[in-house]
């Protein structure tokens, strides 16, 4: 599809996308990269989110399927992190996810908006009783300094 010069209309290839998401195999990074790829594509952007967070949530956040967090927290708007509040508070109080919440929070360390993220993370650290979701915010939060100070470097 990249090196046709035509263009395929935007139904079929949300068809075809659709399906790829809704694959069974979407635990792969490989594939969480793919999805990434396309997503970044603007149209497809919220599309293809919501999709693959509903096919998720299907299937319970089944923690092998963790990796989903990646193109979701990569391709989501700095609007949309924000909503990552309630995500982590719904993976732990509906569904006894902790440590994938704490997963969720790490990935959170890919994206670009220090200020943002610091405080958001900073919120986890000091508003969650749960030990592993205090602990994955401030490990989150000493790889962004790393990476800050790395790049003042």
């Amino acid at each position: 599809m990249k090196d046709e010069d035509r263009r395929m209309p935007s139904s079929l290839m949300k068809y075809y996308i659709s399906e790829y998401i809704l694959s069974k195999d979407i635990k792969s990074l490989d594939i969480c990269n793919k999805i990434e790829e396309v997503a970044q594509k603007g149209r497809f952007k919220k599309i293809y989110r919501k999709k693959i967070f509903e096919r998720w949530k299907v299937h319970k956040f089944n923690p092998k399927y963790k990796n989903l967090f990646v193109p979701l927290i990569r391709t989501a708007s700095l609007e949309q992190i924000y909503e990552m509040i309630n995500i982590v508070d719904m993976l732990v109080s509906e569904y006894n996810k902790i440590a994938l919440a704490a997963y969720g929070i790490r990935v959170l360390t890919l994206r670009k908006e220090v200020k943002e993220i610091g405080i958001l993370l900073n919120g986890f650290s000091l508003n969650y009783k749960d030990k592993r979701i205090r602990i994955a915010a401030d490990e989150a939060l000493g790889m962004i300094a790393e990476r800050r100070i790395s790049e003042m470097n």
